[in-house]
């Protein structure tokens, strides 16, 4: 009698330890995916571009909001590029402080300043080249300027191509808009505003 309850006493205790360990790692696990979730680093995607291209991206996020535009276009259909399937690598800490730092401001641009840049980054190849031709200073001579070509990878993924091209234009467009900063609608004409292209323009305007 006295073995056998020895025996049970023994059984419930190597119970006990069992389901305890089995708590405890589970809690574990739920701790670390907890953790994972709120300290994760940006850029957890598959798609792996080369590191030039992530680079300029993280200079079209930290300073000129490119993502949170492209969250805009997205949502309007006039973009489908989705920047959350890309890999980040070596730049997805950067990617994270600043997506941290950015949350609880406001967006950079204004209004109007967002509308000039969608309505340019919408416009055809033809179309677009017609408007950064109307921003040249008078008497600029075209005939003489060869024309560079974008950069492009033959054995890059299809979804880098894309960003490759969207940040070109995004890029040609901000760089263009500055060399006539009253040139604000997506014709070329002259407004006569005095709201630069880009925020940083405006802060230096302004002051």
């Amino acid at each position: 009698m006295r073995k056998s309850v020895f025996s049970l006493m023994l059984l419930v205790g190597l119970l006990a330890l069992v389901v305890g360990a089995s708590f405890a790692q589970d809690a574990t696990e739920e701790a670390t995916m907890e953790a994972g979730s709120s300290t994760g680093t940006a850029g957890m995607g598959t798609v792996q571009c080369s590191s030039d291209l992530i680079a300029s991206l993280y200079v079209a996020q930290r300073y000129f909001d490119f993502g949170r535009l492209n969250d805009q276009w997205m949502q309007s259909g006039a973009s489908t590029l989705d920047l959350n399937q890309f890999d980040y690598g070596q730049y997805g800490p950067l990617f994270s402080n600043w997506s941290s730092m950015s949350s609880s401001q406001s967006p950079m641009w204004t209004d109007e300043q967002q509308n000039t840049v969608t309505g340019m980054m919408t416009l055809d190849d033809a179309t677009f080249q017609s408007n950064v031709a109307s921003m040249y200073p008078a008497g600029t001579d075209t005939t003489t300027m060869s024309t560079l070509n974008s950069s492009t990878l033959a054995d890059e993924a299809t979804e880098c191509s894309t960003l490759r091209t969207q940040l070109n234009r995004f890029f040609q467009v901000i760089a263009f808009q500055d060399l006539n900063p009253n040139n604000l609608n997506t014709t070329g004409s002259d407004t006569g505003s005095t709201t630069e292209m880009t925020p940083e323009a405006t802060a230096e305007t302004s002051g």
